[in-house]
């Protein structure tokens, strides 16, 4: 295990707490070495300025073996302001990924510490086991106690993940630092892979085990991002019990909401379709679907139950086919020409959005909202005229 540390100019005696043991020195991450039991130059990575690494040299024999990198010079070398060094500072420093380190970010040059704490927020792939910092106890009597930083980092992790997730149904890449963000973001993960293929009850599934792993966490450092991603999830878990039709509208809201327009006019068109033989199958349940599959003609009633997953499909691209026929606007009167603009535009839609360099400027949020909210409209209004 290596332990890294950010170091000042102006070391002090003091007293160090750790887990109830006390330690004695001038620079708090002698007290971690100790702790740790790390030795060995390449094990001791120090931090700081050119006057710092003076002072280190003065107390050579209290501070033992170290590789020191003085941060004036790794800026220059980088071309980077100091400042600008916390997005790249862990690639300097020869961490490997999933190398144990401990963190001490204690002391330091003004804004060192900083610097480090938010290189390692930063990194996708390099966490520390422990961040720690040295908190006053008793000023008068340089007394200290070390706190532990690892919360804040899974905090910060925890925000990354839901926050990625709520804005485009992805999972961000990160290094998990504890196996509680590792299991919800094996879980978000789950949920994103059923969403990215259109697998919609297996992402009401997938939300309803994440929302019972958040419900168990008691963090509470976790409660305000875990709140944030239960109140997004539950926009689909409350879909579990609802017909097909408005299962497939409620995931086209959930998928325009994140901004990915394929997926949600799929769901949109899928949707308007098991609504119109839902539809059929009540006021009309003897309605004959003819249709063509594997080169042979097929005739069934629309109330019969279908053959095998894929006649669903069949049945569902007959009636799109069909639905001009005078017989579809017998049994939807009024509604048949709102809903037939609506279908034509959506098909149309998303067979353009399927194919690479089409025109697709009027494909946008404004017009999945404005067909979605027609469509509502429809169901609406055919829900209070029965």
């Amino acid at each position: 295990m290596k332990l890294i540390a950010t170091v000042g100019t102006n070391p002090n005696e003091a007293e160090y707490e750790l887990d109830g043991k006390i330690y004695k020195g001038k620079y708090s991450f002698l007290a971690l070495k100790e702790h740790f039991k790390i030795d060995g130059k390449a094990n001791v990575i120090l931090l700081g300025s050119s006057q710092t690494k003076y002072k280190l040299d003065e107390l050579k024999e209290q501070v033992g073996e170290f590789l020191f990198i003085n941060l004036e010079d790794m800026a220059e070398k980088a071309n980077k302001d100091e400042k600008e060094l916390s997005t790249v500072l862990l690639s300097y420093l020869g961490i490997k990924e999933n190398e144990e380190f401990i963190l001490d970010i204690t002391q330091g040059k003004r804004h060192h510490p900083i610097m480090m704490f938010l290189s390692v927020i930063l990194s996708k792939t390099i966490k520390p086991k422990h961040i720690f910092y040295a908190n006053v106890m008793d000023f008068a009597l340089n007394k200290f106690k070390f706190e532990s930083f690892e919360n804040s980092l899974d905090a910060s992790n925890l925000t990354i993940l839901v926050d990625t997730y709520i804005a485009n149904g992805g999972v961000a890449t990160i290094s998990y630092s504890s196996k509680e963000i590792e299991k919800i973001a094996k879980l978000l993960s789950n949920l994103s892979n059923n969403l990215l293929f259109n697998q919609y009850i297996d992402a009401i599934n997938s939300a309803i085990d994440l929302n019972n792993s958040i419900v168990q966490n008691k963090n509470t450092l976790f409660q305000n991002s875990l709140n944030n991603l239960k109140t997004d999830i539950n926009k689909i878990i409350i879909l579990r019990n609802e017909p097909e039709y408005l299962q497939l509208l409620g995931f086209c809201e959930y998928l325009k909401d994140k901004n990915l327009f394929s997926s949600s006019l799929q769901f949109l068109f899928e949707s308007i379709l098991s609504f119109l033989e839902s539809y059929i199958k009540k006021v009309k349940p003897t309605f004959i679907l003819d249709y063509t599959r594997n080169k042979k003609e097929k005739r069934v009633m629309i109330k019969e139950p279908y053959s095998d997953k894929r006649d669903c499909y069949y049945r569902r691209n007959a009636i799109k086919k069909g639905f001009s026929d005078d017989e579809y606007k017998s049994i939807f009167k009024n509604y048949h020409k709102p809903i037939s603009e609506i279908l034509s535009k959506i098909d149309r839609a998303r067979n353009d959005i399927a194919h690479p360099n089409q025109d697709l400027i009027t494909i946008n949020i404004d017009f999945i909202s404005s067909n979605l909210n027609d469509f509502k409209k429809i169901l609406e209004a055919m829900k209070e005229s029965r």
